[in-house]
């Protein structure tokens, strides 16, 4: 959709060349492609593992298979459904695993704070590698990136290390949420209660030095993964091969960036966002630029979505279903 609005808006009536968009894709070098694809379809396998090690506290006999088909079908999920098909994959684990949703609801906010914390580093490279070139924007969206960027980066950075810091640091952090919420009446108290507890129970892996180390190694090598998926795929198409690693870092630093942070006159989306720093940025011709935002949707979104399908028929899973998960009961929150 954002591709479409992208081109039918910038060039339309602007000589936008079809032909020499559709001619991209028939000249990549597939081996590299082919590497750059399965790249990123290790990076779901990664996720697996670091979601395994996060719940192990509490699930430590979840079992891998069952993680990577649970994210598979939930990032398939979030492609067909939308942003509230994020909540499947945490449903679907909670479900398999017999353990409060509220848990895995955690968990899920874990790995994006991860997550989020590993994308404003390669945006801080990005910002750097750009001052060495001497690079000024003209458009207002990427100017207000090199301009503000730095500052939401470095702002959003300390609030999430202060968030890990009290979820690790602070005793007893879930009496304090109920005791917090005391103004509240004492049914819904007594209601919210467990579901606080569940939800620390789903960080506890925070409360172990060694498992806080491998999260913040499994996540760094997630993200490697995603690198070098971008690095061969960048390699394999034409106008961008002769970008050096470092090029490369600034365009996933702004999409990631740009994705989490709408961009003012740009919004987000990675598709738009791709095109603009290829543009404006790398001079890449529109043509070329718009056929490599749409490769990289591809790999990054799409290429999971016949894994999660076949899995998600294969247990009797519908679109229905998965637009609304289902809850699993209280007795499996009390077995875990």
């Amino acid at each position: 959709m954002a591709v479409g609005w992208l081109a039918w808006s910038k060039w339309s009536g602007a000589g936008f060349d079809w032909q020499r968009f559709s001619a991209t894709f028939t000249s990549l070098d597939r081996p590299k492609a082919a590497l750059g694809v399965g790249l990123g379809l290790l990076t779901y396998l990664g996720r697996a593992i670091r979601w395994q090690l996060m719940i192990r506290p509490i699930a430590p006999a979840a079992g891998l298979w069952r993680l990577f088909t649970a994210t598979a079908i939930g990032f398939t999920a979030v492609v067909l459904l939308g942003r509230p098909g994020e909540f499947v994959r945490p449903y679907l684990i909670a479900a398999r695993e017999r353990v409060p949703v509220a848990s895995q609801m955690a968990a899920w906010l874990l790995e994006r704070i991860f997550d989020l914390l590993i994308v404003l580093l390669i945006f801080g490279v990005a910002l750097l590698r750009l001052g060495a070139m001497g690079f000024e924007s003209q458009h207002s969206g990427l100017a207000w990136v090199l301009r503000s960027g730095g500052t939401a980066a470095i702002l959003i950075f300390l609030f999430h290390v202060a968030l890990l810091a009290a979820i690790r640091l602070v005793p007893d952090p879930a009496g304090r949420i109920n005791r917090a919420l005391a103004f509240l009446p004492v049914e819904m108290q007594l209601r919210l209660a467990p579901l606080v507890r569940s939800f620390i129970e789903g960080m506890a892996c925070l409360k172990r030095v060694r498992d806080a180390a491998l999260l913040t190694l499994y996540t760094a090598a997630e993200w490697g993964l995603i690198l070098g998926s971008y690095y061969f795929l960048f390699g394999a198409f034409g106008p961008t091969a002769q970008l050096g690693f470092l090029d490369m870092t600034i365009v996933v630093g702004f999409v990631t960036f740009g994705t989490v942070v709408q961009i003012p006159g740009v919004g987000g989306g990675m598709q738009v966002v791709t095109v603009l720093v290829l543009t404006e940025i790398f001079s890449v011709a529109a043509e070329h630029a718009l056929a490599m935002a749409v490769l990289l949707w591809i790999v990054t979104y799409i290429v999971i979505v016949p894994l999660g399908l076949y899995w998600a028929v294969r247990e009797g899973l519908s679109l229905r279903q998965l637009s609304r998960p289902p809850v699993p009961g209280p007795s499996q929150g009390e077995e875990a």
